[in-house]
């Protein structure tokens, strides 16, 4: 067949393409305000929601995935959504639109109040600092996932802030949490000592708690440890900022009365995936206790 040919032949394809493409466009013209034709202050919105959905899903690339992911995503979409759509929303359609259109409102409005809230109990938690010039407590470092027999670098990252707080306090000793994951090779915890040795602090210092499963079985059993080498009940947890509350909570559920915060920053492009995470955590402790 002739080039030409090939080319009358893909003609109606792409043509068919850019049809059923036009028909979509101008079935949602009376819904939707196309981009160019909104003002600069909602250009410049809706810019900052799109750019706000990509940072939703770049935990994607890393091979990180969950509610994390999904809820900051589904906001996104929705707020963008309802920025196109604006004014066929807004205007009156009859007392059960109107309701429903209140309703949303209040839900959203609602939850965006108590997820900055809840933030802002996420942050304070997180200037629980130890007192200063003290070695009565025990360090609990929380544990996270493992690659092979190196840690995540949410992990490392945790135990850098650990190794330099026991390294600044030489009487201080340490638990390190974490069992092993189905798709783990070792407990999270003997990675954990392993790097931390590797970073100067003495292995004599450091018990290994290497059977928990979850963030409260971390300082149960991290709990037990303390209790079997008679290391003193005042623990200061390390593990990043927005998992902070969460900590403190268990503690208090545990009857921990002394605790004290010494927070790891998470990479900066997954922040938004474990902040949003942590309030799914949070929300199920509330409710069901753990």
């Amino acid at each position: 067949m002739s080039s030409e040919a090939k080319s009358s032949a893909d003609k109606p394809s792409a043509e068919g393409k850019k049809s059923f493409f036009g028909r979509v466009k101008k079935s949602l013209s009376p819904y939707f305000t196309p981009f160019r034709e909104m003002k600069l202050k909602r250009k410049l919105f809706v810019v900052f929601m799109r750019l706000f959905v990509l940072f939703a899903v770049s935990p994607i690339l890393f091979g990180i995935i969950g509610v994390g992911v999904y809820a900051p995503l589904l906001i996104g979409l929705f707020i963008l959504l309802v920025t196109h759509a604006w004014e066929w929303l807004s205007a009156k359609r009859g007392f059960w639109w109107s309701s429903l259109y209140i309703l949303t409102a209040m839900i959203f409005t609602a939850g965006a109040v108590a997820f900055a809230l809840v933030s802002g109990f996420m942050i304070s938690a997180t200037r629980n600092y130890p007192p200063a010039n003290t070695t009565q407590m025990t360090v609990v470092v929380l544990g996270s996932k493992v690659n092979g027999n190196r840690p995540s670098l949410t992990l490392a990252k945790r135990l850098d802030v650990a190794a330099e707080f026991l390294l600044e306090n030489p009487n201080v000793n340490c638990v390190v949490t974490g069992g092993q994951g189905a798709d783990e090779d070792y407990p999270e915890a003997v990675i954990m000592k392993q790097y931390l040795i590797d970073k100067g602090v003495s292995a004599s210092r450091i018990r290994v708690e290497d059977k928990s499963t979850s963030t409260f079985e971390n300082l149960e059993f991290a709990l037990d440890v303390i209790l079997e080498n008679n290391y003193y009940s005042n623990i200061c947890i390390v593990t990043d900022n927005f998992h902070q509350l969460r900590a403190s909570m268990i503690c208090d559920k545990l009857s921990i009365e002394n605790h004290y915060a010494v927070s790891s920053k998470p990479p900066f492009n997954l922040a938004m995936y474990y902040w949003f995470r942590e309030m799914f955590g949070l929300a199920r402790l509330y409710l069901l206790g753990y």
